[in-house]
């Protein structure tokens, strides 16, 4: 954790781009690794210097950087956390006797779910 530490002071660094840019393209690759989400999110600063960065426009490729490295963090906090829930649509008093499709749930989907609630 100690050198996260030194590579998320190091992307902080507005007055040394090119060590800026060389710290930011290391926690890029460091955020394409699930494993590395844990350590990421508890290293202090971390997050928050990806934040200041991301709203940051003083330099585009230190915006864009840090803005694709919490999109990458955030993906893997989606997928981790998703669950997979199923449950039975149509005739529930019947069960899976009467024809009920089992839907899987907890993971974002275009399809639609009815309820016909007067019937």
């Amino acid at each position: 954790a100690n050198l996260l530490g030194s590579v998320t002071k190091a992307a902080f660094k507005h007055d040394c781009p090119e060590q800026q840019l060389s710290a930011l393209h290391t926690l890029k690759n460091l955020s394409d690794d699930p494993f590395n989400l844990v350590t990421m999110t508890n290293t202090p600063g971390c997050t928050a210097t990806l934040l200041a960065l991301a709203n940051n426009s003083g330099s585009g490729m230190a915006q864009y950087l840090a803005c694709d490295t919490l999109a990458t963090l955030s993906h893997w906090l989606l997928t981790l956390s998703a669950r997979k829930n199923t449950k039975f649509m149509g005739d529930e008093k019947d069960g899976a006797e009467s024809g009920a499709k089992r839907v899987e749930m907890g993971r974002r989907t275009f399809e639609t779910s009815t309820y016909q609630m007067w019937t």
